[in-house]
């Protein structure tokens, strides 16, 4: 009986230590596995979470996985986004420096996860229009050459995406933006054929979806025609552009393209054909109409408050400082230095708006910099500290957009006033201290400045 007794307790040991051990390698090896696949939805804050590679389908009809040994079936106009578990750092490094709008830096950061994942279909579809949209959100449709690597136009990668998956979620997008691109790197003919396949896309598009009953495919269909008609527009504008003749037919295509946009309720492409419309308003020297539709649509925005009119505002603003600048310049060349005056001071205060209000827009910001800097040198003679001024803005503009186009011109203008801060070898800067030496009023190490912490940050002006 105390046998039986010593070998049960003995048999309850060892399966417990059994158990325990089981339990720990399950533990071990849960913990070693691949994060999971995510789903983000637009229709839902919560996504939907998948076993690892779990995403056994994904193109522009339905996003499918496993989960738990059942099917999840997504119409992909439903897809936010799609995070495969087994992505690298390097490509959450690419959407966190995306999202900040650090788009270069984010090129390279998709260009650096793609090496790691050269085997992996999904990446070389989602790294080559992560670095396509990047390329395109800054303005490079020439390509561009960074530190690290040299990028060919964005149209190439575009186009790679969609070869590593021709019923790519991204086909639409991709297919009018590759004309878009070719169209702003003046490649006119070379966008006739974009233009083409984008048509063949979006009708192969509508077909396929279709078939599947679900209206709500027809949306994204329609987005894509209504920025092909942007393109269109964009394209008769880059014509007379380099036929220097009017833009009566480009004038009216961006008009057009408003119209569908907006009973479509694509707001953003009614914007950019909004911006577009006003641009060939001021090419063709019709300033007065120029500021007639800004003005429209900044008074329109002060009555209603309507939140779709908010991202024209900085286009409205430019568009009015561009005309004045436009027409201070013609009444230079006249020989009216009275009313240049005036349009140079107009120019510059609806510029000086971009700075105040919109200053986290970038694409405005630098333009509406160097302009107001320029502006300020013109009316130096009649203004003591506008020559101070129009340094300060140059000097911002280089400092905060060392990239754009406008930091040289602005470099070139800091040079022609002799204030590039360059000085001959070993010469030292006025109040420079010496090798070892403390700056005056600095402070030791550890040591605040007085009453640093009270001085609250200013908005750029």
């Amino acid at each position: 009986m105390k046998r039986c007794a010593w070998f049960t307790a003995a048999l309850t040991v060892v399966c417990a230590w059994g158990f325990g051990r089981n339990a720990l390698a399950g533990a071990a090896a849960e913990a070693a596995q691949e994060e999971p696949d995510v789903i983000q939805r637009t229709d839902q804050e919560r996504p939907a979470t998948l076993s690892p590679n779990g995403i056994t389908r994904e193109d522009y009809l339905f996003v499918e996985g496993r989960q738990k040994g059942s099917t999840v079936k997504l119409e992909s106009y439903k897809v936010k986004d799609v995070l495969r578990g087994d992505r690298p750092t390097e490509y959450n490094n690419a959407l966190d420096r995306k999202r900040d709008g650090r788009y270069t830096v984010a090129a390279k950061w998709y260009t650096a996860a793609l090496e790691k994942m050269k085997d992996k279909a999904w990446a070389v579809e989602y790294c080559n229009y992560g670095v396509a949209e990047c390329l395109y959100e800054a303005g490079h449709y020439d390509g561009y050459k960074g530190k690290t690597y040299t990028y060919q136009p964005p149209a190439h990668y575009y186009g790679e995406a969609i070869k590593a998956n021709p019923k790519s979620r991204f086909l639409l997008d991709a297919s009018v933006k590759i004309a878009i691109c070719l169209i702003e790197s003046g490649k006119l003919q070379e966008a006739e054929k974009a233009f083409m396949e984008a048509q063949a896309a979006i009708k192969r598009y509508r077909e396929d979806t279709a078939k599947t009953g679900d209206m709500n495919y027809r949306e994204a269909a329609n987005r894509a025609e209504s920025l092909i008609k942007l393109a269109r527009a964009k394209q008769l504008e880059k014509r007379a552009d380099q036929e220097k003749t009017p833009h009566d037919q480009a004038l009216q295509a961006y008009k057009d393209c408003q119209s569908t946009s907006k009973a479509m309720k694509f707001f953003d492409v009614a914007a950019e054909a909004t911006e577009g419309e006003m641009r060939v308003l001021v090419k063709d020297r019709q300033f007065g109409e120029a500021k007639i539709r800004a003005q429209e649509i900044i008074d329109k925005y002060k009555k209603d408050c309507d939140p779709n009119l908010l991202g024209m505002l900085p286009v409205a603003y430019t568009v009015m400082a561009r005309a004045s600048l436009a027409q201070a310049n013609e009444y230079e060349g006249r020989n009216q230095p009275v009313q240049a005056q005036l349009a140079y001071a107009d120019a510059r205060w609806n510029y000086l708006q971009v700075l105040v209000q919109f200053f986290d827009k970038d694409e405005y910001v630098a333009e509406a910099g160097y302009f107001a800097g320029l502006c300020n040198d013109k009316l130096k003679d009649q203004e003591p500290d506008a020559r101070q001024k129009a340094i300060q803005c140059w000097q911002d503009v280089k400092k905060n957009f060392p990239t754009s186009q406008f930091a040289e011109m602005a470099a070139a203008d800091l040079k022609r006033v002799g204030a590039d801060g360059e000085k001959k070898k070993g010469e030292a800067t006025k109040d420079e201290p010496k090798k070892g030496e403390a700056k005056k009023d600095e402070p030791k190490t550890g040591e605040a400045k007085k009453d640093e912490a009270k001085t609250p940050k200013k908005s750029p002006k």
